[in-house]
């Protein structure tokens, strides 16, 4: 995971402030966005694809130790991500504006990435992260340029429904992956 999250960590500090452009259901036609706006999403994939294993079967029939070191893999994993991701943000001169709420979207992205884990198996955790990214930029905001309410990876550092949302994102996300009775 460390290696894959180094990458993407350089790919942020070269192309962080790289615009974007989509087509979008605004008056404009299209949006555009730097690539630092999409950089959480893999990283939060990484987190929840560290817990991918190649016992898996045995992993679920695993004690509740460990249960609690896959509990440490996630927040420890999570808390690198987002300092790679920070990194790679000020490496590549971005405003401190988009630093916030991106870091904050790395823990968001990782409960998707966890929910998607439970869904499809912890090898396809990406699978959701990507199919919920592609419609949030073009679709998360108004024909006026508002951000609307259900896209919350698009709202400010300073949003507080972002962060709600963001933690019970991510504590839904650890409760269905790190469950021990639903595996079996």
């Amino acid at each position: 995971m460390l290696a894959a999250a180094i990458i993407v960590a350089v790919a942020g500090a070269l192309w962080g402030n790289t615009m974007i452009e989509l087509p979008a259901a605004n008056a404009a036609g299209s949006v555009s966005f730097p690539l630092s706006a999409v950089l959480p999403a893999p990283f939060g994939a990484l987190v929840a694809l560290s817990l991918h294993s190649e016992m898996a079967t045995f992993d679920a029939a695993a004690a509740r130790r460990l249960w609690r070191l896959e509990l440490c893999q996630v927040v420890i994993g999570g808390l690198v991500a987002s300092l790679l991701l920070r990194i790679s943000l000020i490496a590549s001169a971005t405003p401190s504006s988009v630093v916030v709420p991106a870091q904050r979207n790395v823990w968001f992205w990782a409960g998707v990435a966890l929910v998607s884990a439970r869904l499809f198996g912890r090898q396809l955790c990406w699978v959701l992260p990507l199919a919920l990214m592609g419609p949030l930029e073009p679709f998360g905001v108004t024909l006026e340029g508002a951000v609307r309410w259900w896209a919350w990876p698009l709202h400010d550092g300073g949003s507080v429904a972002a962060g709600v949302a963001t933690a019970g994102v991510f504590g839904i996300g650890l409760a269905l992956s790190l469950n021990t009775r639903l595996r079996r």
